[in-house]
């Protein structure tokens, strides 16, 4: 089966490789790979970088679903313009969850015509007739269709008609025996894994319109789960950006967390630094240094600080950097390995520092840029609802420097509550009720817990009360902003 991870895995995945598979949970009594094997339909959501593709992947390599599974080839991600030709004029997640229905009703329904010699006459009968009232380009093919491909015929059909005639296309009687017909044939057919991932690659184009695409296909992962598919015979995997959950529990009231098959990826430091120590030491090129322990790839176990006196250990440093994604934490480490291959020997800690630094300014910019983005899903549609026709004009890097403008306004890493509302007035009215929200999803936001402690996002529900009065900025914004921050070192966890 074909998939593709994240953009960071990509130099793994083209020499057959993946990165190495560590559990989120440290010492958790059951395993996320064990979790998520149990249920046949599963929705996998996380922070950016949290590794909801790479859970993905491993679940593909287990050899159960590998012994008796198959699915369609992944088709080419579906243009922004496409979705929002489906879209209606206001926000409606029932309407999406109708459309995933329907399109993985006919995902199906394509499988089991790939292998139609396995049904007797009168099942290949019931077949043809579900088939034939169908749009017949789903199925010029014999082979089985990804949803994507689906997609892309249902646009054609759609794009330009009456917010009332698409809404109506999902709700008619031969979608209807569509899934009917899928769900007796599929007992027959050969097991079928279908998988739905980056859904949001092209989220920056068309932010609003895509979160209600894909809350809508969460919301047809958690009601399938209440009435599944045999579960020896179809596996459904869905992966949803983080902030999709928070627009479902924010705009349409839903919360998906309730569902067996919801799964938040959260990660311990324990786990990062176990990651960390992974990925330095994996497919090493290093000669004559000792890889049992990660010190020994640096000259010194500690860096410091701003204040010479207060220092760290060279694995806190890096892990603080990466915000604490592992995604983010990975290329960090990726970077390091590189330039460690290239000396030979142990590295300075002032090397350590510059190499840190130009990957923590990237990460800085682009952790901006996606609660930009996120902000932009959850403000436009709820206050400017006729969007489908041309799509939202948003200037990321407009926006951002807007926004550093912002932060570099309070000019201090820590802040009194009322400051950053202040702040938020000035936003614009569309997104201004959801800044905060996003910043905290995101990990801009942080919660200080101490002098030297502070608390940034685990879970989407763990944000900051309004009684929390002690908030501050995530230290990697240093890296983009002019900010003054507190002498010492900082120890970053999770709230």
């Amino acid at each position: 089966m074909e998939s593709l991870g994240d953009g960071n895995d990509q130099a793994y995945l083209s020499n057959g490789l993946l990165p190495p598979w560590v559990e989120p949970r440290h010492n958790a009594p059951r395993s996320l790979r064990s979790r998520a094997l149990e249920q046949s339909v599963l929705l996998v959501t996380g922070a950016r970088g949290s590794g909801k593709s790479r859970l993905l992947q491993e679940l593909q390599r287990d050899p159960l679903i590998v012994a008796h599974f198959s699915g369609p080839s992944l088709a080419a991600r579906p243009r922004s313009d496409l979705w929002r030709g489906i879209s209606l004029k206001s926000v409606n997640v029932s309407y999406w969850e109708a459309a995933w229905r329907c399109i993985m009703s006919a995902a199906i329904l394509s499988h089991l015509n790939e292998h139609r010699d396995v049904f007797d006459k009168d099942q290949r009968k019931r077949l043809e007739k579900a088939i034939r009232r169908l749009p017949k380009d789903i199925f010029h093919s014999k082979r089985a269709q990804h949803p994507f491909a689906i997609i892309r015929v249902l646009a054609h059909e759609l794009i330009g008609q009456q917010d009332s005639i698409k809404l109506a296309h999902f709700e008619t009687p031969q979608w209807e025996q569509a899934e009917q017909v899928a769900r007796d044939l599929i007992r027959l057919a050969p097991p079928l894994l279908i998988e739905i991932d980056h859904l949001d690659d092209k989220f920056d184009s068309d932010p609003a319109i895509l979160t209600e695409v894909q809350a809508g296909l969460a919301s047809y992962v958690v009601n399938s789960e209440r009435n599944p598919f045999p579960k020896d015979k179809f596996r459904l995997h869905v992966a949803i950006r983080h902030a999709t959950h928070m627009f479902a529990l924010i705009i349409a009231k839903i919360d998906y967390s309730l569902s067996p098959a919801f799964i938040e990826i959260l990660w311990t430091k324990e786990a990062l630094h176990e990651l960390l120590n992974a990925t330095l030491h994996a497919d090493s090129q290093l000669d004559g240094i000792a890889l049992s322990h990660l010190n020994n790839l640096f000259e010194s176990t500690s860096i410091s600080g701003k204040d010479d006196d207060a220092t760290e250990s060279v694995e806190d440093y890096i892990v603080r950097h990466s915000s604490l994604s592992p995604s983010d934490l990975s290329s960090i480490a990726r970077r390091l390995r590189r330039r460690l291959d290239y000396l030979g020997k142990s590295m300075p800690s002032s090397e350590v520092k510059a190499q840190i630094h130009d990957v923590a300014v990237f990460l800085a910019e682009s952790r901006i840029n996606q609660m930009l983005s996120n902000i932009e899903a959850f403000g436009r549609r709820s206050t400017a609802p006729d969007m489908t026709g041309t799509g939202v004009s948003m200037d990321l890097k407009e926006l951002s420097e807007r926004f550093t403008s912002f932060v570099n306004s309070i000019g201090k890493e820590r802040f009194k509550r009322t400051e950053i509302l202040d702040m938020v007035q000035g936003w614009e009215a569309a997104t201004r009720p959801y800044l905060l929200d996003a910043m905290w999803i995101d990990r801009i936001l942080a919660i200080e817990v101490a002098t030297s402690q502070l608390r940034i996002a685990g879970s989407i529900v763990s944000r900051p009360s309004t009684e929390q009065v002690h908030l501050a900025f995530n230290p990697i914004l240093r890296e983009v902003c002019d900010l003054v921050t507190p002498e010492g070192v900082v120890e970053l966890g999770f709230a």
